[in-house]
Formats: C-alpha cells, structure tokens, sequence
C-alpha cells in the first residue's frame, strides 16, 4: 500500500504539472521551469532509492554469507565491504555532478554587473524605480506628481524624469526605452544612452562601443563556461541580444563592417542561434552576393527548420539570385507546408 502511495505522491508532486502545463521544452527557460516541477519529486524518490538499497544490501549479503568464501576476510568483514561498494555509485553521482554545482570560479554574474556600468558614464542617472531614485539622488529635478499613485503609467514618470535632467546628466537605461520627441537611444554596450537626436553621430557610436567592449570583463564571448545551466544561459542572452541590437543599429547606418564584427561576438556567444546569420544572409543579399547569402540564410533555416519566413526567403535567393526555379518552387512549397502548420497552431 505504502509503495502505490508513494508512487502516486511522486507523480502527482512532479511530473503532473508537466503533463497539465504541456509547455515545449525549446529553450533553457522552460528546462529549468520543468527541473523546478519535479524538485519535490526528487526528495520522495529518495525514498524508493533508500529501500531500493536496503533490499540490495540484504540480498547481497546473504548470497555471500552463504556461497562466497574468502579465506582473508571474516564474515564481519565481508558484510561490511558489501555494503562499503554500495556506497559506490552515489559517490559516483556526486564526483560526476559537482562541476555543475561548483560555483567557485563563477564570476558570470559579477561581471554582468560590472559590465553593465562600464556601459555607462561616471556620474550618470541610471533609471531605476522612484522612491530609490528620489532617495539616492536627491539632487535631480522631479516633476510635482512624481511619487502620484494614482497615475500607473510609469513610462509617464521616466520620460518626464528624463526631460527634467536631460541637460544636467546623462540618461541611461535597460530594457526600457519611451519614445521622447527630439531624442532617440543609443546603444552602448549592455545599456542604451538617453540623447538628442541632431547629437547623434554614427561615428561616435562606433567608438563608444568599441571602448566599452574592450573594458569588458566578459570578453571571450568563444569561451565555454561550464556545465550551462538557466543563471549562465540568461545572463549570456543579455549580452548576446546587446550585440545583435548593436549590429541592428549600426546596419541602420549602414556601417556594415560594424556590425559584421559584433554579429561574430553573438555567434561565438550563442553559436546555435539564427539571428546572426540572418543578418548576414540580409547584407549579401543587399549587395547581390547570392552565394554569401544561401549559405547564411541555409545556416539560419537548419538551427530553425520551422520558420516559413526562412524558407520563403530562400525561395526569393534561389529564384531572383540564383536563378535555380527548382530549388526556388522546393522552398515556396516549404514555406507554404510551414506557414499552414504555423497559422494553424496560431488558431488553435
């Protein structure tokens, strides 16, 4: 009785939910969403394993204490060196398993943090929310109703904050950027600057950027951080979406050569990620380079094999660049396959 207890208590801890939430399990997110339904899952079957090696244990012994005979060892002995190599495989479990917990030489997150000031200016406002911005720096202008509860519209208050100090400080910010008349953002490194736009200078943007990256204390975006797990797999999105905003911006300029440098930092940070190579398949594309930009666009649909976009793309380099009509009508019809799929799963 207590065993069905104890497998239904197990099902219905853990992998229920799974089955209940039903959400994909494509990226490292929902990996780790999933490793936290099944958590109290894990502490009952360590009840299974514990009588699981008791009954081991037992018959183990009892098979050697009646057929073995070792001239050396007493039968004390033996029943203890039994259950000694029982002691094996978790020691194995914990030999194997502790470079995914060893977190002595992990310093991803401190030099997020170190990095995301280094993206911004010595004595700069950095918009947080405002009663920590009104305590720390109390030497900024504020509008009257800057504390209001009644208005829940903060973008309200940050872009009034930013016009009350555009001319004293600088302004940075993070993941949120209001639309300003007269100002635009500028990405630099992690975070993006707060200036006017007849101030902004494509030329600058290049420079500033390349200081920053080279004070980095994240550099080598090529090396391998160790067993990845959700903490080093987020912070490398911030940096990864950083570069590829930054080769947006600078293939908006038209500094081409910019943003093919940046775009190779995201490929040596996140190698299985198409949006690098879309990019790249776009700027051949641009300049009528048609192999350049089958090979990207192929390399962008074999990480992603189900973006119709993708493949409708292909069909336009094989048709209009390539002039290859059956490798054109292949992928036209692979789009048109992946696009029904796709608008189907949308209505459902």
């Amino acid at each position: 009785m207590f065993f069905y207890f104890l497998l239904l208590a197990i099902f219905f801890a853990g992998p229920f939910f799974l089955f209940y939430s039903s959400f994909p399990l494509d990226s490292d997110f929902f990996i780790g969403l999933w490793e936290r339904f099944v958590l109290l899952s894990y502490f009952l079957l360590f009840i299974y394993i514990g009588f699981g090696i008791k009954v081991i244990y037992d018959f183990i012994k009892s098979f050697f204490i009646k057929y073995v005979r070792v001239p050396f060892l007493s039968k004390e002995a033996l029943v203890l060196l039994v259950g000694a190599s029982l002691l094996l495989y978790p020691l194995f479990l914990a030999f194997t398993n502790y470079s995914k917990v060893d977190l002595s030489n992990f310093y991803l997150g401190d030099w997020l943090g170190q990095d995301i000031l280094t993206s911004v200016e010595p004595n700069s406002l950095f918009l947080e929310y405002r009663k920590q911005v009104m305590r720390y720096y109390p030497e900024l202008k504020y509008p009257d109703d800057f504390l209001d509860r009644d208005e829940k519209d903060s973008a309200k208050y940050i872009a009034s904050l930013m016009h009350s100090n555009v001319n004293q400080f600088p302004i940075f910010a993070i993941d949120h950027y209001p639309d300003v008349a007269g100002y635009k953002w500028m990405t630099v490194g992690l975070v993006r600057k707060f200036i006017k736009t007849e101030n902004y200078n494509k030329d600058e943007l290049a420079r500033v950027n390349g200081q920053v990256y080279k004070n980095f204390k994240f550099t080598d975006f090529s090396n391998k951080l160790g067993y990845t797990q959700f903490i080093t797999s987020h912070i490398e999105g911030i940096y990864y979406r950083s570069l590829i905003e930054l080769s947006d911006e600078f293939l908006i300029n038209d500094q081409e050569n910019e943003a093919f440098k940046y775009l190779n930092l995201a490929v040596d940070l996140i190698p299985d990620a198409k949006e690098p190579y879309i990019r790249f398949g776009n700027v051949y594309f641009k300049n009528k380079n048609c192999l350049g930009a089958k090979g990207n666009y192929e390399k962008a649909f074999s990480i992603d094999s189900r973006d119709w976009r993708l493949a409708d793309i292909l069909s336009s380099v094989y048709g209009d660049c390539l002039k290859d009509d059956a490798m054109a009508r292949k992928y036209k019809e692979k789009a048109e396959e992946l696009k029904g799929t796709s608008d189907s799963l949308d209505k459902f």
